[in-house]
């Protein structure tokens, strides 16, 4: 019997930038799942108060990966260049207009579980998806543990499906 491990995670997000790759994968060491919240709305009808579900929302989650050093793996280092380079043009993007019209970058995002043998435990589809935050980790002279790159993602909605299409 194999169980759910943390640690195992893929995360792919489709065309990022407008490149013409299929779109940049990471191999997550953290990550979030996505988590629903609904309203309460309270509705007052003489002496008693009824309770109803209202709207709903999406928490952005939490993805961290490793950081690898400039010239031992190309493509961990440009995974690391196109996320900070989606992060900062959605922020300019945000910055030139009044509406902060993410249009160009928001992108569609998967999110898949998987086990052992590299099979989708669990399957989410994000819609919308953009990068809220990008945070290193602190430098710190006494500290030998790994570097990691942590992304704050939020999207639109989020469903979870038997494999990576939505």
């Amino acid at each position: 019997m194999e169980y759910a491990r943390r640690h195992r995670w893929v995360i792919n997000i489709l065309e990022p930038l407008g490149s013409v790759r299929d779109g940049i994968l990471i191999y997550a060491h953290k990550c979030g799942r996505p988590v629903p919240e609904v309203d309460q709305i309270k509705i007052h009808h003489g002496q008693d108060e009824i309770y109803r579900p209202g709207k709903n929302r999406w928490s952005p989650i939490d993805i961290s990966f490793y950081e690898k050093a400039p010239g031992q793996d190309k493509l961990i280092n440009e995974t690391a260049q196109r996320l900070y380079r989606w992060f900062a043009q959605t922020t300019i993007i945000t910055a030139q207009s009044i509406q902060g019209d993410l249009s160009t970058y928001l992108k569609s995002t998967t999110v898949k579980m998987v086990d052992g043998a590299g099979n989708g435990i669990w399957n989410y589809f994000l819609y919308n998806s953009w990068p809220m935050k990008i945070t290193p980790t602190e430098l710190d002279y006494a500290d030998t543990s790994l570097g990691e790159i942590t992304m704050t993602l939020s999207f639109d909605k989020a469903v979870e499906s038997e494999n990576d299409q939505p």
